[in-house]
């Protein structure tokens, strides 16, 4: 193990002090620089996930009749199906992981006054960190759906719903600890629950501020949560920057802005 991945064991085994007003107020300034890009980014990578599920459901169920396979499709589904859409569902988290992994990218970047664009988005997809944040991505994506199905499978959906939002929540750090302490998928995700729960009301006041400030962008016709969005990554690496020194922190070198 190296130092800084053992500098690393010892803060999560230990305490840190996170300080409420100093993380907005970077997670501000770090959003300011990234707005405009990230907001461009998230238009044309929402695109891509439109067009991608677009060609596979057409695929599957034929171009020419999607309106009318969409209005004959059933509200309740048996639970062969629901276990193909969840796994679906999964691997299609997988596979774009590597974007969210470019907006955090691009926070750190423009928080170290680095360079950054729109190539920084899509640079994760071809580096050696994707085996890792597909793996992440797809493990989380499985366990969140297998709980719904489970208690919705009982009559009990909204505690499925709860569980689901708690583990989103204990793994908002696995993506930075992946591509910037090269942790593997599975260890990052453990590594990112024990440092949340070190600090978890403090954690969720900022995560809560992030989440209402994102929904300011529904009042610019919707088009605006493409720009407000993008918030939320910069408050989830400026949250990780002050929980992991720097020095403990390996910046992928494989990225290019």
């Amino acid at each position: 193990m190296n130092s800084k991945n053992q500098k690393l064991n010892q803060i999560s085994s230990g305490n840190y002090q996170l300080d409420f007003g100093v993380v907005l107020e970077k997670s501000f300034s770090n959003y300011q620089k990234i707005a405009g890009i990230a907001g461009l980014g998230m238009i044309l990578s929402s695109v891509a996930l439109v067009v991608v599920f677009a060609v596979i459901f057409g695929s599957i169920f034929g171009f020419t009749n999607f309106k009318e396979t969409m209005a004959g499709f059933p509200t309740k589904l048996d639970w062969s199906t629901e276990l193909i859409i969840l796994l679906s569902g999964a691997i299609f988290a997988g596979i774009f992981s590597p974007i969210n992994a470019g907006f955090i990218q691009m926070a750190r970047n423009a928080s170290s006054n680095q360079n950054f664009g729109l190539g920084t988005l899509f640079s994760f997809f071809s580096s050696s960190y994707f085996k890792d944040l597909f793996i992440s991505a797809l493990l989380l994506s499985l366990f969140g759906g297998l709980v719904n199905f489970s208690f919705e499978y009982f009559g009990i959906k909204f505690i499925g719903t709860v569980a689901s939002i708690v583990v989103s929540f204990l793994t908002i750090l696995t993506i930075p600890l992946i591509i910037f302490n090269n942790l593997d998928g599975v260890t990052a995700i453990t590594t990112s629950a024990k440092l949340v729960l070190k600090s978890p009301f403090v954690i969720l006041g900022l995560l809560i501020i992030a989440i209402l400030f994102c929904l300011l962008g529904i009042f610019g016709l919707c088009i605006g949560l493409f720009f407000t969005i993008p918030f939320w990554h910069s408050i989830s690496y400026i949250i990780y920057a002050e929980i992991v020194p720097n020095e403990t922190a390996d910046v992928a070198d494989e990225v290019q802005s």
